[in-house]
């Protein structure tokens, strides 16, 4: 199976989007030249896809363990009914949270945290069990982690016009 930048046979987008994955901070007319096309295709397709919503933005990757925050916890959280999007949303606000989650099963929502010890994660814990229309919650702390990555390859066939 071919890579997805060295495929021609794969759409410009998809091609585009393998190239930036690799480094986001690399320049339109490196991109296009690996892709051997113009840096104007590629600044336009990436502002189309932007556009449609297939790009949300570009970030950095950062170590947070080299920044001092060691500890991940994971807190499932249980929210009386109908209130769920606003709770959410009040979690979501919490500076320390780095991602929530809609999910199935015992609890409503999963809050993802990262801090840098476990009196910051108890304060969290309990700002979140003070928010109204909380019911309760069950925390866990991640000892290691295995494999976290947010690249998911490959990336064929997403891209739609």
């Amino acid at each position: 199976m071919a890579k997805l930048n060295e495929s021609s046979d794969l759409p410009l987008d998809e091609r585009i989007l393998a190239e930036l994955r690799k480094d986001g901070r690399q320049s339109y007319r490196a991109v296009a030249e690996k892709l051997h096309v113009s840096p104007a295709s590629v600044m336009q397709h990436v502002r189309d896809m932007e556009k449609k919503g297939h790009i949300l933005g570009f970030s950095v990757d950062l170590n947070y363990p080299a920044l001092g925050y060691d500890l991940m916890g994971v807190i499932h959280v249980t929210i009386h009914k109908g209130a769920l999007l606003s709770v959410q949303r009040e979690i979501a606000k919490i500076p320390e949270v780095v991602s929530v989650y809609d999910v199935t099963g015992d609890a409503d929502s999963l809050v993802i945290v990262r801090v840098r010890h476990r009196a910051e994660l108890s304060r969290i814990v309990k700002k979140i069990l003070k928010l109204e229309n909380v019911e309760r919650s069950n925390t866990r702390v991640v000892l290691n982690v295995i494999k976290e990555n947010y690249r998911i390859q490959p990336l064929e066939g997403i891209v739609q016009g």
